[in-house]
């Protein structure tokens, strides 16, 4: 039997992440707004090379609403079961608010370390298609369309406010045993 020694080859990595969030769904009109705030703690030892700690403050909100008409139509063309057609469409908006703090793992610590903030703001727009197949109502066609706006904070980041990829996600779920997924980025510039 060998027993393996110790050396400086040898590497742990542990690693602890707990994540709390708080949020009170509210109904503001025909609008859903959803406060919300978090707190994810990141403690990691990677044994030679020490140990950090991460805080994650976040704070936002989350608004959305939904607008549909119902289309009778029926059809079964290439067995499909169309029985009317419901369009939703839901445009939503949120803003996130963080701050991270990170800090050596010895002096780990609320309020210690080094700290950036950072916010942005979300836009999306969600075209839906439903039908009723056998009483029950089914997702035919979902297609998502989504983009961040980055916000400069006012530290020395040099990049300033900056827009995102637009984000692009179909679903296609023409039959109960059939579904396609479809994700494209475009990049405005």
């Amino acid at each position: 039997n060998s027993v393996p020694s110790l050396s400086s080859d040898d590497v742990t990595y542990n690693q602890i992440d707990t994540t709390d969030k708080i949020s009170l769904p509210l109904k503001v009109a025909f609008f859903n707004l959803t406060p919300s705030i978090s707190a994810q703690d990141i403690y990691t030892d990677k044994s030679t090379y020490g140990a950090t700690h991460k805080l994650i403050l976040s704070t936002g909100s989350d608004l959305s609403t939904k607008f549909y008409r119902i289309f009778s139509v029926r059809s079964n063309f290439l067995s499909l079961d169309i029985n009317s057609l419901r369009h939703i469409i839901t445009p939503t908006a949120a803003y996130s608010y963080s701050k991270t703090s990170t800090m050596p793992g010895s002096k780990a610590r609320i309020g210690g370390g080094a700290s950036v903030g950072s916010s942005s703001i979300s836009l999306g727009l969600s075209n839906k298609l439903q039908t009723k197949r056998q009483g029950q109502s089914v997702d035919v066609l979902d297609f998502i369309v989504t983009n961040t706006y980055n916000i400069k904070p006012k530290s020395g980041d040099k990049r300033g406010s900056s827009l995102s990829d637009f984000l692009f996600e179909l679903k296609l779920l023409p039959y109960s045993w059939m579904r396609l997924d479809a994700d494209a980025t475009y990049s405005h510039y």
